[in-house]
């Protein structure tokens, strides 16, 4: 059975060429969703396709997750140089999500010890009121350093643990713009005011653009550094 040929310094040149050729062109159709962006009529089909292109790089650079929600908030968390805002919880959508488009999935209903957690919030935060007016999106860390501090018999902290990302601005940017804006062009962190648009929350389409503009210079950095194609990077081992 015949050797496999190792890669040459020449071949590998060559793969980091047609690796940027690759990404000048994504970078190209991505300007192109700015251009929608920049006109207020295209504004939403611009968003729409800032969601998709990130949704592309996610199945790109984690082909085997199965899960899209997975996958999409990993790239973002990794690539888009915006962790500390992404891993933000919005105190808003914890308190409002049996509300929400969302109150019949079971991730959320099975959030336990929900009425006990929300009222420690309430009390060390205020309000729905009174946080938009002052601190709607806190760390995960304050959050739960909150609710050990007012500690109670009946508390899962496991399960604390595991629903509080449910409530991240990662997570609502899959939900909300890559799954529901997508799926029914309705864009529920912009409202119409004035004959334009405003953002009612902090993901704003300056935001979401960076984090695609991001997602792809650093995953081609990545690649570069590699010699490596998206699909064929691994998730290293801590």
């Amino acid at each position: 059975m015949a050797r496999k040929r190792k890669a040459t310094a020449s071949d590998l040149q060559a793969k980091r060429e047609f690796i940027e050729t690759y990404f000048q062109e994504r970078r190209q159709q991505l300007e192109r969703a700015k251009l929608l962006m920049d006109q207020d009529k295209y504004l939403f089909e611009g968003l729409l396709v800032l969601c998709c292109h990130i949704g592309s790089y996610a199945a790109l650079r984690f082909p085997s997750m199965r899960s899209d929600r997975k996958a999409f908030k990993a790239v973002v968390l990794k690539y888009s140089g915006k962790r500390a805002l992404y891993e933000k919880i919005d105190l808003l959508f914890l308190y409002q999500w049996e509300r929400s488009h969302f109150r019949g999935e079971n991730a959320y209903k099975g959030f336990k010890n929900y009425p006990d957690v929300k009222k420690i919030l309430v009390s060390r935060f205020g309000d729905e009121n009174m946080i938009q007016i002052k601190k709607r999106f806190v760390t995960q860390a304050t959050i739960t350093n909150t609710i050990l501090s007012n500690s109670f018999p009946a508390l899962d902290k496991q399960d604390l643990k595991r629903r509080l990302p449910l409530f991240s601005v990662g997570d609502q940017c899959y939900r909300y713009l890559r799954s529901f804006a997508v799926h029914n062009f309705r864009f529920p962190f912009l409202e119409r005011r004035n004959n334009r648009y405003v953002p009612n929350h902090i993901i704003t389409p300056e935001v979401l653009y960076d984090t695609a503009k991001n997602v792809l210079n650093n995953l081609e950095r990545e690649c570069l550094r590699r010699g490596k194609f998206p699909e064929q990077l691994r998730q290293r081992r801590k």
